[in-house]
């Protein structure tokens, strides 16, 4: 069954491969498997209950473990460490209540955003380094006194990358659990619709995992071998720490001036930029940086920052809680904050870039939480 077939052309054909009792043939849905060991009698088969699907998908969450850099270099330790995307010891900790950070949550079952308390042992976790990879890759910045060489600027982008890799191979490993369990017990019109829709998400976030792989494999060298040459930064130095950390890849298609940088049609080909809020030395940073091919895309979206000094602090708190997911917040710093705030905060949160107006939220109605000092382009 092709993933992009019109409904009823693929009903009409999958209804002709039932007849033929084709049970030794590969199955109508895609999953490689024979018909007999995969859609044969499914209308038949026990849907999962709602608690055994979460368990399942929980499981994978725990399960899923990989180094994501065995495969430039094999030298793995024993076991999948616990790695943070946002270092526990070096940022978590200093914004952190009782060991305890805030994180922004889609609650799945009311479909809004709730904050919840996260411990920093847990807070921006993912299974994606041994500890061998993890330690040898950020020793940079981890290790080493910051002084925002382009390698450390790197190190700090590279990091993102991999997260969404890794979150990128844990959807994907997800939509085959709902392909293979989610129309069990349903009437064919509905086992078509389920698999149709599986299968073009599968295909959609394949051809984007297949993209950021390849960004990897172009920063390879430069990561080994401690070099700099194929990305570009914008990094803005604030005027004292600030109370919100974040570690993400973001694809925005308008800048901060609602000016048009592109289209998310064509997402497997967008184009990036890697964002990072971090603390150093007793100084806020935040820290934009796109690969260097894609200069005309960093330069326009990072001056728009910029274009109107009275807006630059709003601007700042706006990108992070508008495009970023991996975001952590001091618990004393929003337990102070008015209501009002905390509402303007998680509009901003729950904001979705409007592909046709460039966005509907007026950033100067919010709050300013990130003091801006200077930035330059490195």
């Amino acid at each position: 069954m092709h993933s992009l077939q019109s409904y009823f052309e693929t009903f009409i054909k999958v209804s002709d491969f039932i007849s033929r009792n084709n049970r030794n043939e590969k199955c109508w849905c895609d999953s490689g498997k024979k018909f007999k060991n995969c859609h044969l009698n499914r209308e038949k088969s026990i849907p999962l209950t709602i608690q055994e699907e979460q368990e399942k998908l929980k499981k994978i969450d725990t399960s899923f473990k990989l180094c994501l850099f065995n495969k430039f270099d094999n030298n793995c330790s024993n076991g999948i460490i616990k790695a943070h995307s946002v270092s526990k010891e070096l940022f978590l900790r200093k914004i952190s209540k009782n060991n305890n950070v805030y994180s922004p949550i889609i609650n799945t079952i009311k479909h809004n955003i709730i904050i919840k308390e996260v411990h920093v042992n847990n807070a921006s976790i993912f299974y994606g380094f041994c500890n061998t990879h993890d330690t040898s890759l950020f020793s940079d910045f981890e290790q080493k006194k910051f002084t925002s060489t382009d390698c450390q600027l790197l190190k700090i982008s590279y990091r993102s990358l991999c997260l969404e890799i890794f979150k990128k191979m844990k959807v994907i490993e997800k939509y085959y659990f709902y392909k293979n369990n989610s129309d069990k017990g349903k009437e064919l019109s509905k086992q078509i619709d389920i698999q149709i829709q599986c299968n073009q998400e599968i295909i959609f976030n394949k051809n984007s995992l297949n993209t950021l792989e390849k960004i990897q494999t172009q920063l390879e060298d430069d990561v080994i071998n401690n070099t700099s040459h194929k990305m570009k930064h914008c990094l803005i130095t604030l005027d004292k720490p600030q109370n919100i950390l974040c570690s993400s890849m973001v694809s925005p298609e308008f800048n901060l001036d609602r000016k048009r940088l592109q289209s998310l049609k064509a997402t497997p080909n967008a184009k990036n930029l890697f964002l990072n809020s971090f603390i150093f030395n007793n100084t806020g940073y935040i820290l934009i940086s796109w690969l260097i091919e894609d200069d005309d895309y960093g330069n326009n979206f990072s001056n728009s920052i910029f274009s109107d000094p009275t807006l630059i602090n709003h601007k700042l708190i706006s990108l992070i809680l508008m495009y970023t997911e991996n975001v952590f917040i001091s618990p004393s710093w929003w337990d102070d904050l008015t209501d009002e705030d905390k509402h303007h905060f998680q509009c901003l949160i729950e904001y979705i870039e409007d592909k046709d107006q460039g966005g509907i939220l007026n950033i100067k109605d919010h709050p300013e939480a990130l003091n801006y000092s200077y930035h330059v382009f490195i």
